[in-house]
């Protein structure tokens, strides 16, 4: 683990932690968190990067021993990405919002994942629309932002650049301390997974379906439309989530 200081910030102000590749070969976040050390941050601002697994960086490797998002709150005495988890806590302790960079094969727009109600106070801060609540459907209450006061991860493809997402991250922690808002969103759950590996069933993410085709697929009863998510994802499983709108304003 590597932790970068981007903005010292100051007695009383907000502070942001930012993480980068809890997997391995997502590299992408730590590209970011370079990146960030040489962009402008509102005065202030107290913001540091934190690198995550390096060690699975190093193989170029999802994880070496256990899923580096799903073994939250770690063990100082555990296996490796255990104890990276139990450092990257203590290392966001007095982070007032935490922003956990992700980045996926899967073709579909920027997504924020949240896990908790909590994390409505960033969510309106950051410049991107789609947002899926998941709640502990994947990682079962042992995801990062599961431990954070008040944290996100955001799904990014791999495609995006390194400078684009940088751009998304500085947009937000300007956003917060401007107290500036970006309220266009739209809000799914996951209530799902359907499907097998490398198989996206005519489906697109954030398209919606109609229940009769996920009931000939799949021979389930669901809600009247049903939006896929992350079809296309390789890296890991489940393959295909699907999820209801909570809210969709324009």
């Amino acid at each position: 683990m590597r932790v970068e200081t981007i903005s010292a910030g100051g007695n009383g102000g907000v502070k942001v932690g930012i993480v980068g590749s809890l997997h391995g070969n997502e590299k992408l976040g730590a590209r970011v968190i370079d990146m960030l050390r040489r962009m402008k941050m509102p005065k202030g601002v107290g913001v540091i990067g934190i690198i995550a697994n390096t060690e699975a960086m190093k193989h170029n490797k999802r994880f070496l021993d256990v899923d580096g998002n799903r073994c939250f709150p770690g063990s100082p005495n555990g296996n490796s990405e255990e104890r990276m988890a139990h450092n990257v806590l203590e290392a966001l302790k007095g982070c007032d919002y935490v922003i956990d960079i992700h980045s996926t094969y899967a073709s579909q727009p920027d997504t924020i994942i949240s896990t908790k109600e909590s994390s409505a106070k960033l969510l309106e801060h950051i410049p991107i629309r789609k947002v899926l609540v998941m709640g502990d459907a994947i990682a079962s209450g042992r995801a990062l932002i599961d431990h954070v006061r008040c944290g996100v991860s955001i799904e990014f493809s791999r495609k995006k650049s390194t400078r684009y997402v940088a751009q998304k991250v500085v947009l937000t922690i300007w956003a917060l301390a401007q107290g500036k808002r970006y309220k266009d969103k739209e809000v799914y759950k996951v209530i799902g997974f359907f499907g097998e590996k490398g198989k996206d069933y005519g489906f697109r993410n954030f398209k919606p379906v109609e229940s009769a085709d996920v009931k000939k697929k799949f021979g389930l009863d669901t809600p009247d439309k049903l939006f896929p998510v992350f079809i296309g994802e390789k890296g890991y499983g489940p393959y295909c989530m699907m999820a209801v709108p909570l809210t969709r304003r324009a």
